[in-house]
């Protein structure tokens, strides 16, 4: 009996060697614990090894903030303001950017920060890695930006001063997405295909200060002293994965690369192109997606065909969904309409089917119980598929703001995911993006066309 314990207490060990060792995170030190010594204040010098397993690759300053500290480099409460830590007991602050004022151009102080570490071991070529880290805007910094990416390279970055690194990052924060939260820590998720041999991270924000958008925070906590664009950095994750849907983003707000696919456009960060190229083409629309705004409607129309309806159809877009239609039906702007199991037999990546029988309150993401008895088929589907997985794709038309269109089809989109997600399907089979009124199917000037283009889809990425 003891010799049989043994054997299946060692076979439980190796299994859970295999498992950890498949998600063995390359980053060392990665909530910055280790400290050479504890911090009293912020950083004042310029030193290439600030904390263990990390380089400075410029002249800045980047602090370490530690709980062992009793000055003004503790936590939670330090010199930039008031934050636990979102792992562990540390946490390392830098400025994203600095001068907001052109006419203090002439002033030489630190332009930009960054945190490079070198992984534990290089990137193997054609294979998929999961970036992930923590960010907070500090309480006193009074500006707020939306730069913030990740560079990897084969290379150590060594910059001569403290300005700009001109490096091209593969995953960034959304542009236009102004990471002003203050009291939460906000997840950076993103997956990148590796060339082979990249070896070095590198954290910060890599672009100018023309397309660095920002906000004057101006809030009670905000300090003159802090006249920069300033946060807070933890938890830094780089581990290997088959799918992108293994890293388990739980948002939609950072843009990833894989250039190892012919349908990458670096124009929204996304592999989009077919979009364009192939199901568009008929219609004469380029590929001009928004990697975050989904919106499926604009509050502007009546609740059954578009505040309503999630893809902006209502009942006369499209057919029933029964098993004697035929399973490569189309809608006049060549989106499959069928969601049934004969459909989706027949169907091959890249495929893409619109809801047409879901619907949601006027001008909200909340979905009426109509719309569960479609939802449901889909469910059904994607559980008698198990290596079924899809995108969740939300589009309006061009009435209103763009950026309110794209926050109510985030939304939108997300309703169906979270459904599909509590019925039991797991989100690694499963993401939701949105495009605003940047995908027309149809010629948004008629009425008619612009009840087309407000739809959520289903794109097929893995059969």
């Amino acid at each position: 009996m003891q010799r049989i314990f043994a054997t299946i207490l060692s076979c439980c060990v190796a299994v859970l060697f295999c498992f950890i060792a498949e998600a063995q995170n390359l980053v060392k030190n990665h909530s910055f614990e280790n400290a050479w010594s504890c911090p009293e204040d912020y950083n004042g010098y310029a030193v290439k090894f600030p904390f263990p397993d990390w380089i400075n690759p410029n002249n800045g300053t980047p602090d370490l903030m530690h709980s062992c500290s009793v000055m003004r480099a503790g936590v939670p409460e330090n010199f930039a303001g008031y934050m636990y830590p979102y792992d562990g007991g540390a946490y390392v602050g830098i400025i994203l950017r600095e001068m907001f004022d052109d006419s203090l151009s002439v002033y030489k102080g630190v332009s930009r920060e960054y945190l490079q570490t070198k992984l534990t071991e290089p990137l193997k070529k054609n294979t998929l890695y999961c970036v992930k880290f923590y960010y907070v805007n500090a309480k006193k910094s009074m500006y707020s930006v939306d730069a913030l990416g990740i560079t990897l390279t084969v290379e150590q970055i060594k910059a001569k001063n403290a300005d700009r690194i001109l490096q091209r990052p593969q995953i960034t924060n959304r542009p236009g997405h102004i990471m002003d939260d203050m009291d939460n820590w906000t997840e950076f998720c993103g997956y990148y295909r590796a060339r082979g041999g990249e070896q070095y991270l590198t954290i910060g924000n890599f672009w100018d200060n023309s397309t660095t958008q920002y906000i004057n925070k101006h809030n009670e906590y905000s300090d003159s002293a802090f006249f920069y664009a300033y946060y807070l950095i933890d938890d830094v994750s780089v581990f290997e994965i088959e799918s992108e849907f293994e890293c388990g983003c739980l948002n939609d707000l950072a843009w990833s690369s894989d250039w190892k696919s012919d349908t990458f456009d670096p124009a929204t960060g996304y592999n989009t192109k077919k979009i364009s190229d192939n199901d568009l083409a008929s219609n004469g629309n380029s590929d001009s997606n928004s990697n975050n705004g989904q919106g499926n409607g604009n509050g502007n129309s009546s609740s059954s065909t578009d505040g309503a309806n999630g893809n902006g159809q209502g009942d006369n877009g499209g057919s029933n969904s029964t098993q004697t239609a035929d399973p490569n039906e189309t809608d006049a702007t060549g989106l499959k309409t069928q969601i049934t199991k004969a459909a989706f037999d027949v169907a091959e990546i890249g495929d893409r089917f619109r809801l047409n029988q879901i619907y949601f309150e006027f001008n909200s993401s909340e979905l009426l119980t109509i719309s569960y008895i479609q939802l449901d088929s889909l469910y059904n589907i994607l559980a008698e598929k198990p290596s079924l997985r899809i995108e969740i794709r939300g589009h309006t038309d061009n009435i209103g703001s763009e950026g309110y269109n794209k926050k109510l089809s985030v939304e939108r989109a997300a309703s169906v995911y979270n459904y599909l997600l509590e019925k039991g399907i797991p989100k690694t089979r499963m993401k939701y993006r949105g495009f605003g009124p940047n995908v027309p199917v149809a010629d948004n000037s008629t009425e008619e066309g612009r009840e087309l283009n407000r739809r959520v889809e289903i794109f097929i990425v893995e059969i």
